[in-house]
């Protein structure tokens, strides 16, 4: 193989693309849209989440409250507001304990290999049979409801996926180190063969040009005698 090569990154090419691509520059409209929204909902939001007005259930969207109550009377767009914030939490926490668990039990059992990477493919496997939102409702059911729950469980939906990619880069990249190691240690490279094998060839067939032959001459005297005897016979 060619190896791993590091090529650096086109932040220039990256920028242009980006500014013609426009599901890109939606994207990020609504990214910032909603971090702003989530930053926002800190510090401030219409009413109270919690706060409950039996007496303005089901109101329909007015200047009061943009986009109506609820059945308890809570304000809808207050929260919107906050559900923008947790959503944007569970998904950035998950995300980030998916990647690492996923990439440091994929990197052990690419080093450990034997037992440990038998365990941990195992794990995966059984990961990726089972439906996620039986296990969710499920523990759900037991645990109740809070934001490290939902963190957990979205870390636990993706790690296998991680696990896999880690695993089968460190081994590549392990194959092609041990790989390199090896033709260093013997004194060649991948291309040094052919190389050494070139001048050996020509040297070989030069070499057979210019050798005297090895073919022996015939004998002198009995051949004398042959033509002697065929000219007495004529």
């Amino acid at each position: 193989g060619r190896g791993w090569r590091h090529e650096p990154f086109d932040m220039t090419g990256f920028w242009s693309r980006a500014r013609r691509h426009v599901g890109f520059q939606l994207g990020a409209v609504l990214l910032v849209l909603f971090v702003g929204t989530a930053l926002v909902s800190l510090a401030w939001t219409p009413y109270p989440v919690d706060a409950l007005q039996m007496r303005a259930k089901l109101l329909p969207p007015s200047a009061a409250h943009w986009l109506g109550t609820d059945h308890l009377g809570r304000d809808v767009l207050s929260r919107l507001i906050m559900s923008i914030r947790m959503s944007l939490l569970i998904a950035l926490f998950g995300t980030l304990l998916a990647a690492v668990s996923g990439t440091a039990l994929g990197f052990l059992s690419a080093h450990f290999r034997g037992k440990v990477e038998t365990a941990v493919m195992t794990m995966v496997d059984f990961q990726a049979s089972m439906p996620f939102l039986i296990i969710a409702l499920a523990t759900l059911a037991f645990l109740g409801n809070s934001l490290i729950l939902f963190i957990a469980l979205m870390g636990l939906n993706s790690w296998e996926r991680y696990a896999r990619i880690s695993r089968g880069l460190t081994i590549a990249a392990s194959d092609t180190s041990t790989g390199k190691a090896s033709l260093n240690k013997a004194g060649a490279t991948p291309h040094s063969g052919s190389k050494r094998r070139a001048p050996t060839a020509r040297a070989k067939a030069s070499s057979g040009n210019n050798a005297p032959s090895t073919t022996p001459a015939p004998n002198s005297t009995l051949f004398s005698r042959r033509v002697a005897a065929r000219d007495s016979a004529q």
